[in-house]
This record gives structure tokens, C-alpha cells and sequence, in this order.
């Protein structure tokens, strides 16, 4: 594939990566900092269960083994699909059966007190040849084009649930924010007809969000607590909120929390929005172990075919 000089994207490349600097706390910090989280987790998860007035049979099973069975497995896959983006924005060649190993192993080393998946998918990405600042700045914006699609997604929502200058100055941030975290890759994308997979990378952020969001209305639903598709979008946007804080792994109780504050927003009682978003976690974590036994997800990613990448510090892009 044809590639342009690495120079091209030198600047927007080294402030991406003082920002992954920024998020990213030493191993020490992250062990503490998940003792943290799982403490406001559990306390939190015991809290909202007891506040919920669930229906008369329990949690009801069905929409939760539909989010088990198809909505885990579908985030899988568009996470992959999301990675094959990134690779081919460096000119990198990555497999299927490898992009979705990186995001079942990244996703369960998040809880780790260690990076995780990132350091996964800069690895994944810099197999190929691409310098692991590349790899990394990269990554990095895709997690604001995440940010930035979630938060315009929330801005359409908002403004169907009938709050409109909340939804419209949402909208025009999230907007902003997307495109111009879009703009950002290209600059660092090695190719140079970049095009088609930017465009991939958007309809991934946006697909993520949206099956994001159905996973929680039927987890809602399945603990009596009915909400709207756009309501649920809401709350969801405390999922990409927690990952660009960067401040527990995993986002690890501060998820739930930010759940439970932006289902107050649309109508969706606090205790409600947080059993949903820690019930959405623990049914993804079960389906990752789940994965995890399957021989093909327990070996380390391999790299693809190319040159040695260069070191963590590497300041090239």
C-alpha cells in the first residue's frame, strides 16, 4: 500500500501521545486505583440493588442472555472491525482472527493493574512496521472519535427526549469533537489515500454506541425498569465519559457512577441506570471468559508480517 513520509503527521502524532501520557497512571498507581474502583462498584451494585423494585420474578433472564448471546459478541466484532481501521490507516495488514483476539485479551488485562488493552493494540498495530508512536497516537484517536460520536449520539437523543438546548450544545460538541479527532487520524495515518478507512472508523464509533445503548435498554428492561432506546443512549454515554478519564482500569466503578448520573438526565432513577451499566459489565466479562478457554484467544497476539517496531519512546510517529 502506498504510504507518505512519516514526517507528515510528526505534530499531531506527538501531541496524541502526550495525551495517552497523561491518562495512562504507573502500574503502582493502577493497583490502588482498581482497589478503588471495586470498592465504589460493589458498594454501589449493593446500594442499587436494594433500591430497585424489581419485578416480581427477579431479574428477568431472557434480554439478558439476548445481550449474552448476540449484543457481547457483536461488540467484539465491531471493536475488531475498529482495529482493522487503525491498522490500515498505518498501512498495516491485520487479520480478523487477530483483531479480535487483541480486543478479547485487551479488554479482559483492563483489569489488570497494568496497561491493557491499549498496550494490546499498539502492539497489534505496530507489528507490522509502523513505529509504536504511530501505533499510539492513533489509538488514541480513535478513543476521541469515540468520545466525540457518543456524545453526538447523546445529543440526538437528548433532543428527542424533548431537552432541546441540552441536546442541541451536545450535539455540536460531539460533532465537533468526532470530525475533528477524524481529522486528527488522517494526519497521522501513514497511507495516503486514507479515505476509505477513516470512514470505516466512524461507522465503528457510531456502531459501538448504538449497540452499546441496546444492550442497556434491555438490561433495564430485564430489571423492571423500562427506558427508551434514546434514554438508554444517555446513559450510555458514561461508558466512553470513564474510558476518557483514564482514571480507574477498566473504568471500573466510575462507569457505573457516571450511568447513574446521566440516567437522572432523562428520567431513569439513579439506582436504575447503575444496576444496568454494572449488570451490562459483568454479563461482557462473563462472555470474555468465556473466550478466553478457546485456544485461539489464549495465545499471545501475533505480530503481522514486517519489520521489528521501534521502541516505546521512540519519538517518530
Amino acid at each position: 500500500m502506498t504510504e507518505r513520509p512519516p514526517a507528515a503527521g510528526a505534530r499531531a502524532g506527538a501531541w496524541l501521545r502526550r495525551v495517552a501520557d497523561v491518562r495512562q497512571p504507573p502500574p503502582g498507581a493502577r493497583r490502588w486505583l482498581l482497589l478503588v474502583g471495586a470498592a465504589l462498584f460493589l458498594g454501589g451494585a449493593v446500594a442499587a440493588a436494594r433500591a430497585l423494585d424489581l419485578p416480581p420474578g427477579g431479574v428477568r433472564v431472557a434480554p439478558v442472555v439476548v445481550v449474552a448471546v448476540v449484543l457481547t459478541p457483536l461488540t467484539i466484532a465491531v471493536n475488531a472491525v475498529e482495529l482493522i481501521a487503525l491498522a490500515r490507516l498505518l498501512g498495516q495488514p491485520l487479520p480478523a482472527r487477530t483483531a479480535v483476539r487483541v480486543v478479547v485479551l485487551g479488554t479482559a488485562a483492563n483489569l489488570l493493574p497494568i496497561p491493557g488493552a491499549a498496550a494490546l493494540r499498539i502492539q497489534a498495530l505496530a507489528g507490522g512496521g509502523a513505529t509504536y508512536g504511530a501505533a499510539t497516537a492513533i489509538n488514541v484517536a480513535a478513543a476521541l472519535t469515540w468520545l466525540g460520536s457518543a456524545a453526538a449520539v447523546a445529543g440526538v437523543a437528548l433532543l428527542s427526549l424533548g431537552r432541546g438546548p441540552l441536546g442541541a450544545g451536545v450535539l455540536l460538541v460531539g460533532t465537533g469533537g468526532a470530525v475533528a479527532s477524524l481529522l486528527v487520524a488522517r494526519r497521522v495515518a501513514t497511507v495516503l489515500a486514507p479515505g476509505p478507512a477513516l470512514g470505516l472508523l466512524a461507522v465503528t464509533e457510531v456502531a459501538t454506541v448504538i449497540v452499546h445503548a441496546l444492550r442497556l435498554v434491555l438490561l433495564l428492561g430485564a430489571i423492571g425498569a423500562g427506558a427508551s432506546f434514546a434514554a438508554a443512549t444517555v446513559v450510555g454515554t458514561s461508558g466512553p465519559l470513564a474510558a476518557a478519564a483514564g482514571v480507574f482500569p477498566a473504568g471500573l466503578g466510575i462507569a457505573e457512577a457516571a450511568a447513574a448520573g446521566a440516567g437522572t438526565l432523562v428520567g431513569v432513577a439513579a439506582a436504575a441506570a447503575f444496576a444496568a451499566a454494572a449488570l451490562n459489565r459483568l454479563v461482557g466479562y462473563g462472555v470474555l471468559g468465556i473466550a478466553l478457554v478457546v485456544p485461539a484467544v489464549r495465545r499471545p497476539p501475533e505480530h503481522v508480517a514486517g519489520s521489528a517496531p521501534t521502541p516505546p519512546g521512540d519519538p517518530d510517529p
